[in-house]
Parts: structure tokens; C-alpha cells; sequence
């Protein structure tokens, strides 16, 4: 997920204060640390690249990563500049369960997360979308098969 670190260094790191305070059984605390993450991620965000507009007729990318505790993915298209900008940012903590996944299931779930998310704009257009993931073994799935 190289062109999300590009975007957005160490987000799920600045992000994870945040995420915890949701966890259960954990009692809501907004210090310092929470403040300080929310204010970096509102200021990285607002800053260049800014999110454009899906645009049906351009090729989507699909980014996704996933960690042991969460996964993410982004959306991005090419714009006339030559660059890919991002549509949408997308990170969820797992749950109990998906954190016992192996770690090819994790990443097929950021996938699959990914999709569902952006379904909306993805099942408009005519054109492949295009899904990079840093996990070689779901390379094999990126090929058509032949199913009996």
C-alpha cells in the first residue's frame, strides 16, 4: 500500500488512540494522546492530494493492506494530471474473530471490505478495477481460472 503511506504516513499507528477508545470494556477517555491524534490525522487529510469525485468513465485502484488488528484499502482513479488521487479512505478495526484469521484471510478481507464499501461506484463502471495488495500468495486469484 505504498501510494497510501504516500498519502497518508503511519495512518493506522496516529489513528490507534482513536480506534481504542471504542474497544469494549475499555472506559471512554479523551487525553491528550486522542487529541493530538485526531488533530494530525484532520490536518494530514485536508492536505494535497484532496479527495476528488468518482468518475465512472476512469479506471478505479483499489489499494488494500491489512495488520493484526485492523485493515484498510483506498480508492483512487488517475486524474488528467497524470496522478492517481484518492476517491475514498477506508479502516476498520477487526473484530474478535477476524483477528484470529491467518494472515491470507486478512488480507482477502481487506479486499472484500474494500469492494462492499465502494460497491456503489465500482458496479457502474465498464472498466476492470485495478486491486494491488502487498500479500503475494492472493496473486493466484488475480488470474481467470476455469471453474468445473
Amino acid at each position: 500500500m505504498t501510494e497510501v503511506r504516500r498519502w497518508i504516513p503511519g495512518f493506522s499507528d496516529i489513528a490507534r488512540p482513536l480506534h481504542n477508545l471504542f474497544q469494549k470494556n475499555q472506559a471512554w477517555q479523551w487525553t491528550e494522546s486522542e487529541q493530538a491524534a485526531f488533530e494530525t490525522l484532520k490536518w494530514r487529510v485536508s492536505q494535497a492530494p484532496v479527495l476528488v469525485h468518482a468518475d465512472p468513465d476512469r479506471q478505479f485502484c483499489m489499494e488494500t493492506d491489512a495488520l493484526n488488528y485492523a485493515y484498510g484499502a483506498v480508492l483512487s482513479q488517475k486524474q488528467s494530471d497524470g496522478r492517481h488521487h484518492p476517491i475514498g479512505f477506508m479502516l476498520k478495526s477487526m473484530n474478535p474473530a477476524e483477528r484470529n484469521y491467518g494472515i491470507p484471510d486478512k488480507e482477502a478481507l481487506a479486499i472484500v471490505k474494500g469492494l462492499q464499501n465502494w460497491q456503489h461506484w465500482l458496479e457502474r463502471t465498464q472498466l476492470p478495477v485495478q486491486i494491488l495488495t502487498d500479500h503475494k500468495n492472493l496473486e493466484y486469484f488475480a488470474k481467470p481460472r476455469i471453474l468445473n
